[in-house]
């Protein structure tokens, strides 16, 4: 793992902390743009959200009000958080 993804993943993780109901792709994504300081590819978006999903550092979960697809963290991810 690189120091960017590893930065990319840490602020991703503190977001999603943050925010217990869960945030949609884009707007998690956005943010961690905003919070390292640079553009993320669309590519690097889809592997940062696979990779964490893949490591059982987050989930998805279709909100019944607004029928999006938002992300949260699991107990794993927050683990993961402290080791980063």
């Amino acid at each position: 793992m690189t120091d960017v993804e590893k930065l990319c993943i840490k602020r991703a993780l503190q977001l999603l902390c943050k925010v217990a109901a869960g945030i949609t792709e884009k707007n998690l994504l956005d943010q961690v743009e905003i919070g390292i300081g640079r553009p993320i590819s669309t590519v690097d978006r889809k592997i940062l959200i696979a990779m964490m999903l893949d490591k059982e550092w987050i989930y998805s979960y279709r909100d019944p009000i607004t029928d999006e697809l938002k992300f949260a963290i699991e107990a794993e991810g927050k683990r993961a958080l402290v080791a980063l």
